[in-house]
């Protein structure tokens, strides 16, 4: 888990960390049980984390990985940067991949590529070393679960690829909904509209879609 500390703009982790995706030191605390300072290249204007690695976006707009999901075979400890010649916005963090919503409005993808989650279908690879970029553009928002990503544009309108209901190999519009904010877990996504309002999608086990 990651916690931001606004103020300082530092950034604390706890839990489970033996893919050393909290920032830990080269002992690679299994679990730790209290908050701890992250590892980070200097103050962080966003931060997100999944069951593997955890992603943040500094106060220039360079993205930095620790952990599984960085595109290599190796799990550093301590963040390495993506390359990424335009600045990021915002992150998020799926199952072993990760997705960054750029200032230009476009998303960069990297890592895991089983069901296409990067975006990328052709050459079929399981592994994206470097960032692609899903032909989606205006994006503002970006959510990623365990194989899908969705993103919100500034229209309003919603995209999706990877696994979530059906496969989708590269962006597909999501019809009948605007958001201004979305949402994601490992196999349902969320969204929020401007009057308020959620809506939500994706495997409904366990109650996680809030549909009584």
């Amino acid at each position: 888990m990651l916690w931001p500390e606004r103020k300082q703009e530092r950034l604390y982790w706890w839990g489970w960390s033996a893919h050393g995706q909290c920032g830990a030191k080269a002992d690679r605390v299994a679990v730790a049980r209290a908050p701890a300072e992250l590892t980070a290249p200097g103050p962080l204007r966003d931060a997100a984390a999944s069951a593997f690695d955890s992603v943040v976006v500094d106060h220039g707009g360079g993205v930095w990985q620790c952990g599984k999901g960085v595109a290599t075979k190796d799990k550093p400890v301590a963040p390495v940067k993506i390359p990424l010649s335009v600045k990021a916005l915002r992150v998020a963090a799926g199952r072993g991949f990760a997705a960054a919503a750029l200032v230009d409005g476009r998303v960069a993808c990297w890592g895991a590529n089983e069901r296409q989650q990067c975006g990328v279908a052709e050459p079929k690879v399981a592994l994206v070393a470097q960032p692609a970029f899903p032909a989606v553009d205006g994006v503002v928002e970006v959510a990623c679960g365990a194989a899908f990503v969705v993103v919100v544009r500034a229209d309003g309108s919603v995209y999706t690829w990877g696994a979530i209901c059906d496969r989708a190999t590269a962006p597909a519009a999501v019809s009948g909904v605007t958001a201004v904010a979305c949402a994601a877990g490992d196999h349902h996504a969320l969204l929020l509209d401007r009057a308020g309002r959620a809506s939500s999608w994706g495997v409904a086990a366990t109650g996680r879609l809030g549909r009584g």
